[in-house]
């Protein structure tokens, strides 16, 4: 059973078809299996798959560049090509016989979309900051550039809004990113995101509220002062140096101050979070 395949040119460059690239045969061939010559037929169109890997392959983001050389060899020797056989059982010619016979090229391959996206619950919400989640169930094809969370306060937010992103390179997967800058006692709608090639991808929207301000009392406490069984009788949460200690809670009452015993510069910050 007779049999071929296509071979390159061997060119010094896959980038620029130069003259000296048709007179070299490369070894590569651009099929993965030998083209069986029985099955063709002798009208229409005889297709065959070329490699989607290699000096075959055609990139779906750049332009493919495409030459043909046909030789005649006056002396009828065909010329060398080491480790091959040749005769004049098959030939490849082409003719030009109306539109219905003019070559094709089809070039079949899966589009880049934007990436799947989903959006999940914000925590660690405080007053002016909190943290955003989402996951990248699908990249569509190609690894992501940018992913990030995006808030608003009138819903249905983009990446032309708050944001809050990373770049890199990437695949599937859950993230998450603070959310910085925010307003106490604020409505946010929030939606994660990724970005390729083909665009935006976001997830659906999720909502949350921030709480309200701090307020902070000072009492100082002064020389001469007796506080005899002082009790914290009710759960307070507390701030200290500036810092906020989240959810610290004095759950059981505690005896503070003592009889004969003097305070000097001593300030209590109570902190009502209301």
């Amino acid at each position: 059973n007779p049999s071929f395949n296509l071979y390159s040119s061997n060119p010094a460059s896959n980038i620029e078809l130069e003259n000296g690239d048709y007179d070299s045969l490369g070894s590569d061939g651009f099929c993965d299996t030998t083209i069986d010559y029985n099955s063709f037929s002798v009208i229409g169109y005889n297709d065959f798959a070329l490699n989607s890997t290699g000096k075959a392959a055609i990139s779906k983001i750049s332009v493919s560049k495409f030459g043909l050389r046909i030789v005649n060899d006056a002396t009828d020797s065909p010329p060398g090509w080491s480790g091959e056989y040749y005769g004049d059982e098959f030939q490849v010619y082409q003719a030009e016989q109306g539109s219905g016979f003019k070559p094709k090229l089809v070039v079949t391959f899966t589009p880049v979309t934007a990436p799947t996206v989903t959006t999940q619950a914000v925590d660690d919400i405080d007053t002016e900051t909190a943290t955003g989640h989402g996951n990248i169930t699908d990249n569509g094809g190609e690894d992501c550039s940018k992913r990030g969370v995006c808030w608003n306060t009138t819903g249905n937010p983009t990446v032309a809004d708050s944001k809050s992103e990373e770049t890199d390179s990437f695949g599937v997967g859950a993230f998450t990113r603070p959310m910085t800058g925010l307003t106490p006692e604020q409505h946010y709608y929030v939606k994660a995101y990724a970005y390729n090639s083909a665009g935006d991808g976001y997830g659906g929207q999720v909502e949350f509220d921030t709480p309200p301000a701090y307020t902070v009392h000072e009492v100082e406490v002064s020389d001469g002062i007796a506080l005899t069984d002082t009790l914290v009788k009710t759960p307070m949460l507390f701030k200290s140096d500036g810092l906020a200690l989240s959810d610290v809670l004095v759950k059981t009452p505690i005896k503070t101050l003592v009889d004969g015993i003097a305070f000097k510069d001593i300030l209590v910050k109570l902190i009502d979070k209301r």
